[in-house]
């Protein structure tokens, strides 16, 4: 391979050329990497994946200071930004509808039935129909289904359809963004990149959290809905005019650019085929990416959906402030996933770790570290030292996709998207259970704005639990995992399918 400085050079020299574009082996103008503005867009994409997704925890989070149920419930009154109850302004979904912890978990924990569902179907739609095709269609409709949530929320049924429905089509985004940069990057540069693309989801969380609970305690909780279902319609036409599945199917793609990528791509083989599931499944470096990608996921998930309410209840923030302070480990798991993918890069570059043992320092590193955070934040009272743990807890796992995300793509040379798939289903359980589980301990342990002993408690459970899974996951994924290829693909086997 090239060693870094070339890698560098040659990419620095692909984003920006002078004179006009035309013939040659190089543009002539003000010319930018394609490349560069793909990886750009598809950050957006799962910044607003995540922003269609992260939206409804502040919007159902549990207040410090809870108002008193009526003694009769009365029908949901017109939305208003008067601050009154009526307005919502200030008021969550969680505290007007007065859930207990069992039903917010259950609404939480409703995105990932949907979730799960799509994520095979998504990775081989991707490859018949083009990914791009795929995760601008899937994003349109769960902006819908987003902008429709305030209309179903008072029937709880409704509501969870409405959630399963974004989740159903949210589901589609990572086996197409994967589709597209496996077509699109050169294999020395797919730390780099996947790192960027999928710190989008890290950024879309610090934006959605503080901005959630700014639109709460100002024009009401529906009005979350309502902004990032829109901002999901506007970046899905930024994608249809930006963004093609395969490189060379660009209108603006130089020549010279597009020889570069082609030359540092593997094979791929568009034949329509069978997809080896046998072979796949009695893979161990496959489980191992399924069994760390779902410990992974565990304390993400459980983080994701709960930390506005720890934060509220445990540490003692209003929610708007809960917001902001939620936003602190989100910046630091953008910066650990983007500084990874560029150190994972050099030590893979420079021999000084081979490929297979660099992905699995920074998936052990990005299990552990959040593991042994995420538990002495569980013992602590201290509010200060408390958000510093989380910060770290959370951060450190953007060491993670420089193990095993990258990973996906180096198993296989045209199944990545495929099998992250597969993935991503099994990761997709902690979403269902984490939540729904840290709702039933916070119930176990009667949890409420009086009972903060009670509520820590609850907490220190569940991050117990969190610990013990990302221990797992750090053991099998050093033991199992590799860089190597184990699934050749050979024709007369593939075409067989299992």
């Amino acid at each position: 391979e090239d060693d870094l400085g070339e890698a560098a050079g040659g990419e620095a020299e692909s984003l920006l050329h002078s004179g006009d574009k035309g013939g040659g082996d190089h543009p002539r103008g003000f010319y930018v990497s394609k490349l560069l503005v793909v990886c750009v867009c598809l950050f957006f994409g799962l910044f607003t994946t995540y922003a269609l997704r992260v939206c409804i925890s502040v919007a159902v989070a549990s207040s410090s200071k809870r108002p008193a149920p009526s003694p009769a419930p009365a029908p949901t009154p017109p939305p208003s930004v008067d601050g009154e109850q009526g307005g919502l302004a200030g008021v969550s979904m969680y505290d007007e509808f007065h859930w207990d912890g069992t039903t917010k978990g259950m609404v939480l924990s409703a995105f990932f039935w949907g979730y799960m569902v799509t994520q095979v179907p998504a990775g081989l739609l991707s490859k018949r129909f083009g990914g791009s095709n795929v995760l601008g269609v899937s994003a349109a409709c769960a902006s819908l289904f987003t902008l429709l949530t305030p209309v179903s929320a008072s029937n709880l049924p409704l509501l969870i359809a409405a959630r399963v429905a974004v989740g159903l089509c949210s589901g589609c985004a990572f086996p197409s963004t994967l589709s597209i940069l496996g077509r699109w990057v050169p294999q020395q540069e797919r730390s780099t990149c996947v790192g960027f693309v999928f710190a989008g989801s890290y950024l879309g969380t610090v934006v959605t959290i503080p901005a959630s609970a700014f639109l709460l305690q100002s024009l009401g909780w529906r009005s979350i809905f309502f902004a990032f279902g829109a901002w999901g319609l506007l970046w899905v036409s930024s994608l249809a005019l930006l963004v093609t599945a395969d490189p060379s199917q660009h209108p603006g793609m130089h020549a010279s650019e597009l020889n570069r990528i082609q030359a540092n791509l593997p094979p791929q083989d568009d034949a329509p085929k069978a997809v080896p599931w046998g072979n796949i499944f009695r893979s161990t470096a496959c489980w191992a990416l399924f069994v760390g990608h779902t410990c992974n996921n565990w304390g993400l998930y459980l983080m994701l959906t709960q930390m506005p309410s720890y934060l509220a209840t445990v540490l003692g923030f209003d929610l708007e402030n809960a917001g902001l302070v939620g936003a602190f480990p989100y910046v630091a798991q953008f910066l650990f996933s983007v500084g990874g993918g560029f150190v994972a890069d050099w030590l893979i570059d420079t021999g000084a770790l081979s490929r297979t043992n660099t992905r699995k320092v920074f998936m052990v590193l990005g299990l552990l570290i959040p593991a042994v955070t995420l538990l002495l934040c569980g013992y602590q009272k201290d509010r200060f030292t408390a958000v510093v743990l989380v910060t770290f807890s959370v951060g450190s796992s953007g060491l993670c996709n420089s193990g095993f995300i990258a990973n996906y793509l180096e198993v296989s040379k045209d199944l990545g998207g495929v099998i992250l798939s597969a993935g991503n289903t099994f990761a997709t359980l902690p979403g269902i259970f984490a939540p729904a589980l840290a709702g039933h301990i916070l119930d176990q342990h009667k949890c409420s704005p009086d009972n903060v002993e009670g509520c820590r408690l609850a907490f220190l459970e569940s991050f117990r639990l969190a610990f013990a899974v990302y221990g797992f996951g750090a053991v099998f994924y050093a033991v199992f995992a590799t860089s190597e290829r184990v699934l050749q693909n050979d024709p007369p086997e593939y075409k067989e399918g299992e």
